[in-house]
């Protein structure tokens, strides 16, 4: 492969491993909230973006967007189903059950034509009702965390780069449409599944990827800044205030999560 496709494959690839390393020690040491906010930054999503639009104009971004709300709503189903699936099944039928979830969901979703704005509600909703479906099972059960191995992070961040660029490879020279959805996949939940669950157990997994719905409602929002935005702003523009609605959205839980924290 040339420079300028390895470059941006290396750069999302060490990104995404980063992000996803630092929220599983997150996890481990404060509780499942503050990994699920740094789960739900567009760490996957997010590069996959500026890739696209450094090869792409505006109309190709904003029709990739449409592609990927489906993906999204797909998302929701599949960490509602991780999360009871979890509960009592070990990590292989968990995560192959939730990723079968999402993948027919996207295909149903798809199938049906429905563009921007029926999809960016349905996104929405998806997220909300979903989180209330799953809180009685994000609550932390506690346990031991066994002791990390010196060898452990360095593994993390290989399969996370395992797992994140054969993604980036399998839409690298699609169109729009399949870009998108590529550009959404559960890449960064699976990873952490993947990494959390043989350590910490189904039940508190389960409690990340359930507290993580909430921090989604911002990562939509992101992208349906960038859908509106991408036309009349341009690239930059548009990805710079996606990403900021991300941010802003994620710190205001956690804001919201620290002041709750203190009145109790």
């Amino acid at each position: 492969m040339e420079l300028a496709v390895i470059l941006p494959l290396l750069i999302k690839m060490g990104c995404a491993a980063m992000v996803v390393v630092l929220a599983s020690m997150a996890v481990e040491r404060v509780g499942p909230v503050i990994g699920a906010l740094i789960a739900t930054l567009p760490v996957a999503g997010g590069p996959a973006y500026i890739i696209l639009a450094m090869e792409h104009g505006p109309d190709f971004i904003a029709a990739s967007t449409v592609a990927g709300f489906p993906s999204l709503i797909g998302q929701a189903l599949y960490q509602v189903a991780y999360v009871h699936i979890a509960q009592r099944r070990g990590t292989v039928v968990s995560l192959v059950a939730s990723l079968a979830t999402w993948l027919c969901a996207v295909l149903l979703v798809r199938a049906t034509g429905w563009g921007f704005p029926v999809l960016a509600p349905l996104a929405f909703a998806g997220f909300a009702a979903a989180h209330v479906w799953v809180r009685r099972h994000i609550a932390w059960s506690g346990g031991s965390v066994p002791s990390r191995r010196w060898f452990d992070l360095p593994v993390r961040a290989g399969a996370v780069m395992m797992v994140t660029g054969s993604v980036i490879l399998l839409g690298r020279f699609a169109g729009p449409n399949l870009a998108g959805l590529v550009a959404m996949m559960p890449t960064v939940f699976t990873s952490l599944i993947l990494i959390l669950q043989p350590r910490i157990g189904g039940k508190n997994t389960a409690a990340v990827v359930g507290s993580g719905l909430i921090g989604m409602l911002g990562f939509t929002g992101g992208l349906t800044f960038l859908h509106l935005a991408a036309i009349p702003l341009g690239n930059v523009l548009a990805l710079s205030g996606a990403l900021g609605v991300c941010v802003a959205w994620n710190v205001s839980l956690l804001v919201c999560q620290r002041w709750r924290g203190r009145r109790r």
